[in-house]
């Protein structure tokens, strides 16, 4: 009896802190996905986007925020737009990187859903998608 109610209590907590840190991450993971269809559709990641998803983050209670865009090629994609290509997809390629560090360090199981680095516990979620924006050319008319 002694040793069931104590085994017994560990797995309902960390059931529960398990949840609770699924729902944190399942949160993170689905606002990553809008915000790479916003640069999917733009076709760049601006200075603007990159305010509302730290502010949006930070109001859902994550901490240490960390958002890297980047292009196929690894330039920073707040610099230039990335088009559409039908010729070379590749150079379509958009990734979007988002680090954050929840409120709370999950107890046990909680930990499997996230990465452990200098004794900190955080998120790390990562997405590519291809450039919708279409290359526009204006022709001079005499």
């Amino acid at each position: 009896m002694l040793i069931y109610i104590p085994l017994i209590a560990f797995i309902l907590f960390n059931g529960v802190d398990y949840y609770i840190t699924s729902v944190q991450h399942n949160n993170l993971e689905n606002r990553k996905n809008y915000y790479l269809d916003i640069m999917r559709i733009e076709g760049t990641y601006s200075s603007s986007l990159d305010q509302l998803i730290q502010t949006e983050l930070d109001n859902m209670g994550f901490e240490n925020i960390d958002v890297l865009a980047t292009t196929y090629n690894d330039f920073d994609a707040s610099t230039m737009h990335v088009y559409r290509n039908i010729d070379n997809p590749a150079e379509s390629r958009m990734k979007l990187t988002i680090e954050a560090s929840p409120k709370f360090t999950p107890f046990v199981f909680g930990r499997l859903l996230g990465v452990t680095e200098d004794d900190e516990f955080k998120f790390v979620v990562k997405g590519e998608a291809l450039s919708e924006r279409p290359v526009v050319e204006i022709e001079e008319t005499p």
